[in-house]
Parts: structure tokens; sequence; C-alpha cells
């Protein structure tokens, strides 16, 4: 067992983030020095990430906003209510407890607030911290090892170099991965040790592109997302799927928006180098094959079309500055090419209401956006997988805490259950069966037909195309044959 998180795991089991107070003085005064630190702390961020100054800002600012959202989770009224529920004879069902320790395996990218953020949501869950930096010579995490040393209580938080054992944390802990990988996606050995939070940055990200959507902001948004912070967020789109009869269209004013955006953007400094090159690979092979082809590029990147729908391309997760379009043909075209790469990390959608609506219900996604691209999620971690989305805290608070239920009253059915076994008269138990036998029927009135959706609606479209005109032949036919067949009677 190691020493070095031996005051870690003793400020655990002694509870010293338990108070909601305490949480609250401990994220207060984590707020106060990065704000008195501001200057160091984007500069550190410019130097590991080679993002520009606007985006190391951008990362900073949504660092504090997190802190702040954290802090604003935590109310000592709430919280002392519901701690004091049994001594008023009142349920809490409710309540939650922090679990001990978060392990927190920071990804590389925008990693200052990344570590913040996953650390703001252990305090505020009531935890204590170890950070793994397998890197801790660069510069940030030096910086942040200095920073959270300050501002937090030293006994709550500790950092450690490799990946530290379950005996090292104590049995109270839960693993929280940024960036997967195979070891990390193992279950816990001890059944008392929580699952992990495991992000999936390697999902991929598909944007859909439908008729009759503003093609300059929906350009805008996807080159934002694709070509900001060096193209490395894991939710930048890895393709574009636009409608056939609106690609010319949307490529002229993609190639626009690049050139603007990468006029003076940020120096291209890849997170991880091997996938990089991986990409840069595929990208060649597939020009040199004419499976994709280039429609513009710039020093900064570059817009591709798929020519060859069975390229590697499209089965890859894209890094880096580079655009990919593929032309389809309808909206189930659009479906099954988003299908094919799995559960997406997220899907972004323009298109009418009812045609986002129908392709969202059918596109498999952890979620989906629909005539947007939410920009605010290009700074940080990909969301643990099998999680919620929550657009304002990226780990919930509730997936870093333990369930600890409290019930002062007694359920109804506590009562029937009780006169059930005790009672050797069975008309009790005949009345119950008979009242709950009765059957169920919905709240609102259902209609006859149910609800025409979009694919009711395209076969009653289909009906009337084809359907009208076989029934009016038909009947044109039958009109002439009784008048053919009634003169050769006559004759």
């Amino acid at each position: 067992m190691s020493r070095t998180l031996q005051a870690v795991r003793e400020a655990a089991i002694d509870g010293r983030l338990r108070n909601v107070i305490y949480r609250q003085s401990q994220l207060e005064k984590l707020q106060k020095v990065f704000v008195e630190n501001a200057e160091a702390a984007e500069k550190a961020i410019r130097k590991d990430s080679g993002n520009s100054n606007s985006e190391a800002a951008v990362e900073f600012i949504l660092t504090l906003q997190a802190i702040k959202a954290y802090y604003e989770t935590l109310d000592e009224t709430e919280a002392l209510r519901s701690e004091y529920a049994l001594a008023r004879g009142e349920d809490a069902a409710g309540r939650q407890d922090g679990i001990g320790i978060v392990y927190i395996v920071p990804t590389n990218y925008t990693l200052f607030y990344s570590v913040v953020v996953a650390t703001s949501a252990a305090i505020a869950a009531g935890n204590c911290v170890v950070i793994e930096f397998r890197t801790p010579l660069q510069e940030l995490p030096l910086l942040l090892q200095k920073l959270l040393k300050i501002a937090l209580d030293p006994s709550t938080v500790e950092f450690v170099t490799s990946r530290a054992s379950d005996d090292d944390l104590g049995p109270n802990h839960i693993r929280v991965i940024q960036n997967n990988t195979t070891a990390a996606d193992q279950q816990p050995l001890l059944p008392t040790i929580y699952s992990p939070l495991i992000s999936l940055p390697e999902s991929r990200v598909v944007a859909i592109v439908d008729r009759g959507v503003d093609f300059a902001n929906t350009a805008a948004a996807l080159v934002t997302a694709r070509f900001g912070f060096g193209g490395n967020s894991p939710y930048a789109p890895d393709v574009v799927l636009v409608h056939e009869y609106v690609k010319k269209e949307f490529l002229i004013a993609v190639v626009e928006e690049m050139v603007k955006f990468t006029a003076n953007g940020s120096v291209l400094k890849p997170v991880e180098q091997e996938r990089a090159e991986h990409v840069k690979r595929l990208l060649e092979s597939g020009q040199k094959s004419g499976e994709i082809q280039v429609t513009s590029s710039t020093i900064r990147g570059s817009v591709y079309e798929v020519k060859d729908r069975n390229t590697e391309v499209l089965r890859n997760k894209i890094n880096g500055t580079s655009l990919v379009v593929l032309g389809v043909r309808s909206l189930d075209d659009a479906i099954n090419l988003a299908n094919q790469s799995g559960n997406l990390l997220a899907s972004y959608i323009w298109a009418a209401p009812t045609s986002a609506k129908y392709l969202s219900q059918f596109v498999q996604t952890q979620a989906s956006f629909v005539n947007q691209v939410p920009l605010e999620f290009l700074v940080g971690p990909a969301a643990p997988r099998f999680s919620f989305i929550d657009r304002s805290l990226r780990y919930p608070v509730k997936l870093l805490s333990a369930p600890h239920a409290e019930y002062a009253t007694r359920h109804p059915n506590s009562d029937f259950v009780h006169k059930c076994l005790q009672d050797t008269d069975t008309r009790g138990i005949t009345k119950t069966l008979k009242e709950i036998s009765v059957p169920l029927s919905p709240k609102s009135v259902r209609s006859d037909g149910g609800q025409i959706g979009f694919f009711e609606q395209g076969i009653f479209i289909g009906l009337g195309i084809f359907g009208i005109p076989t029934v009016l032949t038909i009947g044109a036919l039958g009109f002439y044959g009784i008048r053919i067949a009634t003169r050769w009677v006559r004759y």
C-alpha cells in the first residue's frame, strides 16, 4: 500500500469533505487561486497545447464557469434538511454521500480544463482527489500541482506518476478515465469498488445537413468545431453527411468559412502524435486511390469530398484540421451511414423540425444537437459513456456520489404484506386482487389510429402518388370494359 496516498486515504475515511460548508470553502479558494494566477495559467495552456490566445482564454474562462456551476450545486439549507430528515421523522430518499476518493486519469487535450472540472465535481460530491500525471515535467501539470496544493486542503488532494492500485486507494474509490485504454476498461477486482467512469474520445461524431437550412451559419459552426483547438476535440465532426441536392452550395460555404477561420488559427499541435500520423496516412492513401478528393486546402486545413463510400476514412476517428464531406441521397441513407460507426459520441443535425426528429430518433448516438454545435463541448474530455449529457456539468455530481437513502415512514405495501401474512382470512387478499385486476388504461385519450410519424407520412404520400393513379386507371378500364361488353351483348 502506497505511503504517498496515506494522507488522502485517512482524509477519505474521516469524511473530511462531508460537510457542505467545507466543500463550499474549498471551491471558493480554488476559484480565488485560479483568478489570481490567470496570466500564468493561460501562458502554460498556450505553451503546452499550441492553442491561440483566444482559445487559451476560452479554456480558462470555461474552467472558472465550471467551478462556479459546481459551487452552485451546494445548497447548505437543503443539505441540513436532508441530514436531519430522520430526526424529524421524514424520509430522505434522495440523500447522497461522497464515495471517498476520485482517481482522475486526465486526457492531454485541454488538460487544464479537464483536470479542474473533474476535481471540482469530486469536491462538490464530497470526495478526496488523486490525479495521475504521466508527464509531470510539462508546464501545465507542474502549475496545476502547485495551484491545487495551494488552494485545497493538502490532505485531500495528491498526485501520482504511475497507475495506483485498488489497494493503494482503499475500498471506497472510483476512477475517472478520460482517455480510454484496455487496462482502464477492466472492471474492478473487488465488488466494493465502483465501476470506473470511462470516456471514449475515439467514438465518432457525425453531422447531417439536409435541404432548406442556412448554409452560412451551418458551415460556420461546423468549421469552428472541426478546425478550432487544432482539430483535437473529441466532439469535432468526423464526417458531414450532406444531401446531394445541396452539396455544391454547402461546400462553397464551407470553403469560405475555412479560409476565414484558418487565417489566424492556432499552431497545429496534435495531442496524440501516433493517431495524427495514422489519420494523415489515411487521407493521403485515399487521395491516391481516388476515394477522396481535396476540395480546398490552406496551410492550416483542408476540406475533402468522399468519392467512394468504402474508404477507410469513413470508419476512423479524424484528428486535426481536415473536414470530410459525403453526399447522401436521403434521410434514410444518412441514418444508415451514420449507424455504421456504431454508437456515436454525438450527432449534429441541421434539418427542419420533423426531419430532425426522424434523424435523431434513428441515429444511434449519446446525444443529438439540432441546428447547432455545442461549441462549449469543444473544450474538455468526452462525457463518460452510458451517462446522460449535462451541458452545464461535464461530470454531474450524482456520478461521483454514493446513494444513501433514508426512510422513516412506512410504505402502504408494507402494511398490506404484513396483514396478509398475519391474517388467515383470505377475503382481504381476494378483494385486493380483484381491485388490482382492473384493466389498465392510458391517462389521456388515445386516438384510434395512433400518431402519424415521419415514416407513416411517407407511406401516405407514396400511396397518394401511386395509389390514386392506379385506382383511376382501374376505374377507367372497368368503365370502358363494361361499355364494350354491353355493346357486344346488344349485337
